[in-house]
């Protein structure tokens, strides 16, 4: 004999989109991209916050212009596109949300293990994502109480899915990279959420 039971559903929606299936366009900041995505129905523009594709472990000196081994503020990729979507908004009369793909380590292009077993290059990452957190907060407003989103190591995590045995060096690494405040955990990712709840609490 069945017997059922029922129980409150846990909600899917994510704060700042909407309550559909949403889709969005890609971007490399170029100002016709408010003409071209005006007129589209869509709810997101994606694009890339960073220059080498990677991460930016060892930044470009154009984008590093102090030395200091981080993505200088001024310069995140999140600025321009923001602005294009804020104009898009304008014109077309309805909300769009900016995504930034972020990566605080690099499974595209192969250097992952690489890069997490050399401690600079973990300090550059979380040093450019703790940037990054603060120019995405920025843009909070009356109007933009979620000011964007973040897509975090869609490529790191597929490679772990992949091939996960390699990456034992997250954890160990990660305790020899320096002081984690309590609650920052002990691998790469959950350093990742610590410093995401730390530094950006609505996007």
């Amino acid at each position: 004999m069945w017997r059922w039971s029922f129980c409150p559903a846990w909600t899917l929606q994510v704060k700042g989109w909407p309550d559909y299936l949403a889709h969005g366009g890609v971007t490399v900041n170029a100002p016709e991209t408010v003409s071209l995505y005006r007129d589209i129905p869509f709810s997101a523009l994606f694009k890339y916050d960073g220059f080498d594709g990677g991460g930016d472990p060892v930044p470009a000196a154009e984008v590093d212009v102090n030395g200091d081994g981080f993505l200088d503020y001024a310069t995140l990729p999140i600025h321009k596109t923001v602005a294009l979507v804020r104009q898009i908004e304008k014109e077309a009369g309805r909300s769009v949300m900016p995504v930034m793909v972020i990566y605080t380590a690099n499974a595209s292009g192969g250097s992952a293990l690489a890069d997490l077993q050399d401690a600079q290059k973990l300090r550059n990452h979380f040093g450019n994502f703790i940037t990054q957190c603060l120019a995405a907060q920025s843009y909070k407003d009356e109007t933009h109480p979620v000011p964007a989103t973040f897509v975090l190591n869609p490529d790191f995590l597929g490679a772990l899915q992949q091939g996960p045995y390699g990456y034992t060096v997250v954890r160990q690494k990660k305790q020899c990279a320096g002081e984690c405040p309590t609650g920052g955990g002990d691998t790469s990712i959950t350093g990742d959420g610590w410093l995401y709840r730390a530094f950006v609490a609505d996007v």
